[in-house]
């Protein structure tokens, strides 16, 4: 995962010191520039696919803009670690943005794990699979991904979907 990210990294540092026609400032067509560029860098090694190349490349010139990075002042020393940690930092967000996403297969898991949590807390076997289903439902609507479930600031969250599928079911 370093070198993905020091190759992202060292990518888009590339071609923002020597790409686009007037570096004062991100117009459509320095923006156009840059991304073909960045993403050919990127694409030339092989090391990622279309769309990675893709969602980074919109999300660096995203960051680059909100940070007043322009294609001139990429050239400043300050200014080439900030584009590097943007390099990571947008190679990450796609990381995650792909691990944190839900499939059938991910949905089928974490409702069999449900299930088994449900089982051992003594809830009716009749009733497992109803809240089971509801408690995946909730956490889809809520936009809680995969490895959102992992994280202990969303237990208390988790516990009240449990909780009010409980009560759902309890009113049927």
């Amino acid at each position: 995962m370093k070198r993905f990210l020091s190759f992202i990294s060292i990518a888009l540092v590339t071609v923002t010191l020597f790409s686009c026609a007037d570096k004062n400032k991100w117009t459509p067509e320095t923006e156009a520039d840059f991304k073909k560029e960045t993403k050919d860098k990127m694409l030339k090694d092989k090391k990622i696919t279309t769309e990675q190349a893709d969602f980074i490349v919109d999300c660096a010139i995203e960051k680059f803009k909100k940070r007043n990075i322009t294609p001139e002042s990429a050239n400043t020393p300050g200014n080439n670690v900030a584009a590097m940690q943007i390099g990571q930092s947008c190679a990450k967000e796609w990381a995650a943005k792909q691990y944190n996403s839900w499939d059938s297969e991910k949905e089928e898991k974490c409702k069999s794990l449900f299930k088994d949590l449900l089982s051992k807390s003594g809830i009716k076997s009749k009733d497992v699979s109803a809240i089971a289903e509801c408690v995946m439902t909730k956490i889809k609507e809520q936009n809680i991904g995969p490895a959102d479930l992992q994280s202990s600031k969303n237990r208390l969250q988790l516990i009240k979907i449990g909780e009010d599928c409980q009560k759902e079911l309890a009113k049927k």
